[in-house]
């Protein structure tokens, strides 16, 4: 049986959907450590068999160093660096030989911050993480900045929980067949960050080829 350990901050059911397939479909055993649920998402999360949660305020650095050591996982994730508890970990880990693994979703966009980032980074990123998981092109690239080789570099980061809503495309799979329903859906938090704009400016630019008023039509729906 593998062992497998996440440093996580802020849990979510996209990657709780993944995790699960993790234990139940391939018999690893998941351990998660885990900050306090984000009052913007307070998301809920099941019981899962074969994962077990570690609160992190419950441990400090040394402690958390001591878990790891005994546990001996197979192969540690960590989302990013921002917790300094969790790179001693995967230094420990890579000391080990165990892989180590980053998993980033920034994108590389050549900002004075992210530059000074990838100076700061030569001096600890290649003895931290061997590994880098990563959701697509423009983050791989950072990754490479930071010092990850990129066939060590791993895409497809981010999964769908597609239980949650295979029941629903399957009710209505006749229905569109008929005549598919031609809306944008966007489930996000309400917040900048996650990029409502993209999905408005997307529909905008839709009405503009078919000859529609975009302002019109919201106005008359």
């Amino acid at each position: 049986m593998k062992k497998v350990l996440f440093l996580y901050s802020e849990i979510s059911p996209y990657l709780m959907s993944g995790v699960e397939r993790l234990a139940l479909d391939h018999g690893a055993e998941v351990h998660i450590v885990r900050w306090p649920v984000n009052p913007e998402a307070p998301f809920k999360f099941k019981a899962v068999p074969g994962v077990t949660f570690h609160e992190r305020p419950d441990v400090d650095a040394d402690a958390l160093r001591r878990f790891a050591a005994a546990l001996q996982p197979d192969i540690v994730l960590t989302s990013g660096w921002i917790d300094k508890a969790y790179l001693r970990v995967c230094r420990d880990a890579r000391k080990r030989g165990i892989p180590t693994v980053m998993c980033s979703d920034p994108s590389w966009r050549g900002t004075l911050r992210q530059r000074m980032a990838v100076v700061a980074a030569k001096y600890w990123l290649p003895r931290t993480f061997s590994h880098a998981w990563v959701p697509g092109p423009p983050q791989a690239e950072y990754a490479v900045r930071l010092g990850i080789k990129r066939e060590r570099i791993k895409h497809g980061f981010y999964t769908a929980d597609t239980a949650r809503f295979a029941a629903m495309a399957e009710a209505f799979q006749a229905e569109k067949a008929a005549k598919y329903p031609h809306r944008f859906l966007f489930v996000a938090r309400y917040i900048g960050l996650k990029g409502h704009q993209y999905t408005l400016d997307a529909f905008i630019e839709l009405c503009e080829k078919i000859g529609v008023s975009a302002d019109t039509y919201i106005a008359g729906h």
